[in-house]
């Protein structure tokens, strides 16, 4: 698992994405033209296959159907990084928390229990506020048996109630 950060000019990281298993990284910096425009760090235990630039544009030039789901995919994932983040700035706070935890089900494959792989501060970043006041939502979702909190480890306990959340913002 590897998340994708931007730095800002006040030094903070923004957490772009979280990628599991078998995704692809660096795409729109190869395809824009734009080196190291973005960090990625490993989260877990990580292999990582890279491949040459000049490799990459030789095979894409002579097969344009891969070169095409190339672009595809790229474009399908700004996409969904741009939607977040508007989302992210047009929601209240519990609506931010439980968009949070529905990405994470989503890279966990619909798995209503898993371990956030990021740090309490980082989660926060990743949904545009401060630790603190992702930490009392998460204890209000928690108080409400929403959810289920042990450590870094969520049970999703009303995925109906986390969806309206994330819906109504």
């Amino acid at each position: 698992m590897v998340k994708t950060i931007k730095e800002n000019p006040n030094g903070r990281n923004n957490i772009l994405e979280i990628n599991n298993q078998g995704s692809f990284m660096g795409l729109m910096c190869l395809l824009g033209g734009s080196e190291n425009a973005y960090t990625s760090m490993a989260l877990t235990n990580t292999r990582v296959r890279f491949i040459k630039k000049d490799q990459l544009d030789e095979l894409l030039k002579s097969n344009l159907e891969l070169y095409g789901e190339i672009i595809r995919h790229t474009l399908k994932t700004a996409q969904k990084n741009i939607n977040r983040l508007i989302t992210i700035n047009n929601k209240q706070l519990p609506g931010r928390v439980a968009d949070v935890i529905l990405y994470f089900y989503e890279l966990f494959n619909g798995t209503q229990q898993f371990e956030f792989p990021l740090s309490r501060e980082e989660l926060a970043q990743f949904s545009g506020t401060t630790k603190e006041s992702f930490i009392r939502t998460l204890t209000e979702f928690k108080n409400d048996k929403i959810i289920l909190i042990d450590g870094k480890n969520i049970t999703i306990n009303s995925m109906p109630i986390i969806q309206t959340l994330s819906r109504l913002g």
